[in-house]
Formats: structure tokens, sequence, C-alpha cells
């Protein structure tokens, strides 16, 4: 009796376009958001320089951080809607706490809301982990806490537009 060898199918030939949209396709569709973002905004700033595209780039770090981060939650087979919020918390204790600050002190600051906010979520994972309850119960229970965002409440001036960041 004579074996027959399994055939093997061969993959199409496809051409060096195909190949660079399927292996860059994200990073060509993020230079461009980044050029439109730029052209976007040169349209809207008299003055348009380095400066802005500093901040324009800055000011998207932080979705970016928050993206990986919920990647990685969401990677592990769980959802967390408390990333943003820890976020934003850890940002509205550090401006209240580097206020009139020295930069040395500053440095200080921002590595004591990076060790708490690493605490806290570190916390919220114990408590998904020893509870058994879902993830997603603890963190609205989290988000919803008054308690726990004390440092983001604002005081309404009388026309209702926010005046300053207060501590009640």
């Amino acid at each position: 009796m004579t074996e027959v060898a399994p055939q093997t199918t061969v993959p199409k030939p496809s051409s060096a376009a195909a190949r660079f949209r399927q292996r860059n396709g994200w990073v060509v569709g993020l230079a461009l958001l980044l050029v439109g973002m730029i052209v976007l905004r040169s349209t809207q700033v008299a003055n348009f320089g380095g400066f802005e595209v500093r901040a324009l780039a800055a000011g998207g770090l932080m979705l970016a951080f928050l993206a990986m981060a919920q990647g990685v939650v969401v990677l592990s087979g769980g959802i967390n809607l408390a990333v943003g919020a820890l976020m934003v918390l850890a940002n509205c204790v550090s401006a209240l706490l580097m206020e009139d600050s020295s930069f040395a002190m500053s440095i200080v600051v921002a590595i004591l809301t990076i060790i708490g906010t690493a605490l806290l979520s570190g916390l919220m994972g114990w408590i998904i982990t020893v509870s058994g309850m879902p993830d997603i119960v603890v963190t609205l229970s989290r988000c919803t806490s008054r308690s726990w965002g004390w440092p983001c409440s604002s005081s309404a001036g009388p026309e209702g537009e926010p005046t300053r960041i207060s501590r009640t």
C-alpha cells in the first residue's frame, strides 16, 4: 500500500502594496490622523509652531496610555471602567498638590501620585480576586464612590462656571 502525502495549499502571491497595507496599516492610519490633527489645529491657531505640535502630542499621550491600560485589562478577560477615572483622579490630585510647588517637590508629588494610583488599582484588583465579584461591579462602585473622588469636586461661580478645584 502506498501512502499519499497530504496536499498543502500554497498561499496566493500578494502584491507588495497589499503586504505593506497588511503589515503597516495602523501605522499609516495613525500618521494620517496626526497629519489631519496638525492641519486642523494650524487653521485654528494664528501662530502655529513647535509648541502647538508638542501640546497636541502630549494631549494624545494620555489617551494612548488609557488605551494601553484598558487593552491589558480586556486581554486578561475583564473590563475595568475605572482606568480612566483613576487617571483623572491622579491628574486632579497631582495638580492640586503641585500648585505653587518647587520642581523637586513636583517630582516627589508625581512619584507619590503614581504609587497611590497603583495602590488603588491594586486594591480594586484584590477586591475582585478575593470577593469573587464581577470586575464590572467593583469598577462601577469605585467610579460612583464620592469618598474616593474628593479632589475633583469643584465649586461653581455665580454664572455656573467652575471657579477652582476645592477639597469639599
